[in-house]
């Protein structure tokens, strides 16, 4: 297989283009394009560089009669590269130690102590996250998932940091330190060679950079890179979600149109938040899978998202200044309901609903109560009890859902919203003689009351019993405070017979 045919070959099983080589071997990508044609033949500092983008023997790459290039850094065992390049950095870092001065070497220690600790900084991020994972799973409710959860996600942050802490530390010291020293040496050397000996230098700097490719650098950049994409597809999760829930808004938007909401700064705001939030997706799914982006379609998309919101944000704001509220129900189907009854010296009224007292003192011994209600949103009962009255208020048989999303439809249409909370509220107008109304009021009052007293008698309660427990558990604990000083009373005087036998035995 000749040359141009294997570099075309190599090129496409690892995915390059003629453009990313060409920039790796600092050529054009006619120079690339040429050498993949057979029109030119590349030199051989190119032909050193391709070896070690390649990972394959010089003979390999320019041997014609080789069909089938054996690239010996993939057939060895992953862990045996990753044992060696470990054995070689510190041989590395022992000989540059053994080379350096003292001063130097108290000053690298330094350096790289400093690193570590700004290192530790970056530790912040990282629980800040675990913190608002938490957050986000606990709402979740089962604290055994909420637990578990959190937990896996917690190790996987964990190991992820630790990870990437060990890589960037080693790789700063390799390129701040290991680098340079090589890169001096090499420069001292070169000033006492001839021009022929540099060249075969040339080519010696370019093979042990080779053997210098330290797979630990690959494996833990592998190991990182497969943590920071669990984080990315965690961090993904919201946008997914918001992705769905936004498409189900733009649906009841557009239904909303048919039905006359003319609402189109919340129309256009939702249209441009999802092309907003397709852009974020596409970032992390082409992160994830290793894809290109476009940079100037996802700019211009960018920038088309953020005109939109503003533009639909103005309009949105045109739309509310245009909406009128009224603070009351709207305008349905009231139905008033009348029940007289005879005073009870025990009635009340809760006020929690609105109560209106008429004085009639013609009534005597009898209570009229007029309740006006929304038939359709409420439902009234009495009944007559120990009080004298009960009244219940239930929502009616039939559902009122599409009944109440229909009226506030009506209502937006119209551009205006009401107090829709009136809709299950009661009106009670109560007319009696003066004398019962002051009776009936009394007895509210006292009702409150004791409902307090109750309130305060059951939490007194909670804690007697609380604090019963407490001295239970405390007299449990000095009996066995007085069991262990039994206990060590009986150990002291086993102690003075143990020291007895033993004097004795020396006695004799």
């Amino acid at each position: 297989m000749s040359f141009n045919e294997k570099l075309q070959n190599l090129r496409k099983a690892n995915k390059m283009s003629q453009e990313q080589l060409a920039d790796m071997l600092d050529v054009t990508r006619q120079s690339v394009s040429k050498w993949e044609s057979a029109q030119t033949y590349p030199e051989m500092d190119k032909l050193l560089a391709m070896c070690k983008i390649f990972k394959c023997s010089l003979d390999d790459l320019t041997n014609d009669e080789i069909t089938d290039i054996k690239v010996i850094d993939k057939k060895r065992n992953n862990i045996s590269n990753f044992i060696d390049s470990v054995l070689d950095l510190i041989k590395r870092t022992y000989d540059m130690f053994r080379t350096m001065k003292a001063k130097n070497i108290v000053q690298c220690l330094i350096t790289m102590f400093i690193v570590g600790c700004i290192l530790l900084l970056f530790r912040l991020p990282f629980q800040g996250l675990e913190s608002a994972f938490y957050s986000i799973v606990y709402n979740i409710g089962n604290e055994t998932i909420t637990s578990f959860v959190s937990g896996i996600f917690n190790l996987l942050l964990d190991i992820c940091y630790y990870v990437l802490y060990v890589l960037i530390f080693v790789y700063i010291f390799k390129i701040g330190y290991l680098d340079r020293y090589e890169i001096a040496n090499t420069e001292t050397s070169k000033e006492t060679t001839t021009l022929e000996e540099k060249e075969n230098k040339k080519s010696k700097v370019v093979r042990n950079e080779t053997n210098h490719s330290y797979p630990i650098f690959n494996t833990l950049g592998i190991i990182a890179m497969f943590f920071i994409k669990v984080m990315v597809c965690f961090f993904a999760i919201p946008f997914v979600i918001s992705l769905f829930m936004l498409c189900a808004s733009l649906l009841m938007a557009i239904i909303l149109l048919f039905k006359g909401v003319f609402y189109f700064g919340i129309l256009f705001g939702i249209v441009f938040a999802i092309l907003l939030n397709i852009l974020i997706v596409e970032l992390i799914i082409n992160f994830l899978f290793n894809r290109q982006n476009n940079p100037k379609r996802l700019l211009i998309t960018f920038l088309i998202s953020i005109v939109g919101l503003g533009l639909s944000f103005g309009l949105l704001m045109f739309d509310i200044a245009n909406t009128t509220y009224i603070d009351s129900a709207p305008n349905v189907k009231k139905d008033t309901v009348t029940k007289e009854v005879t005073m009870n010296e025990n009635m009340y009224f809760d006020y929690y609903y609105d109560v209106e007292y008429v004085v009639d003192n013609n009534l005597n011994d009898k209570v009229k109560v007029e309740v006006t209600y929304y038939k359709d949103y409420s439902k009234v009962i009495f009944n007559i009890d120990e009080t004298g009255f009960i009244l219940t208020n239930e929502s009616p048989e039939k559902i009122v859902g599409k009944d109440y999303v229909d009226l506030i439809v009506e209502n937006l249409a119209d551009k205006k919203i009401y107090n829709y909370n009136e809709l299950f509220s009661l009106k009670i107008k109560v007319t009696t003689s003066e004398q019962n109304i002051a009776q009936i009021k009394n007895n509210y009052i006292q009702h409150e009351q004791e409902i307090e007293e109750n309130s305060f008698q059951e939490q007194r309660n909670y804690y007697e019993e609380q604090i019963q427990e407490y001295e239970n558990r405390l007299n449990d604990l000095e009996l066995q405070n007085e069991e262990l000083r039994s206990q060590n009373e009986d150990y002291k005087y086993q102690i003075e017979d143990y020291k007895e036998n033993i004097q004795a035995l020396l006695d004799k």
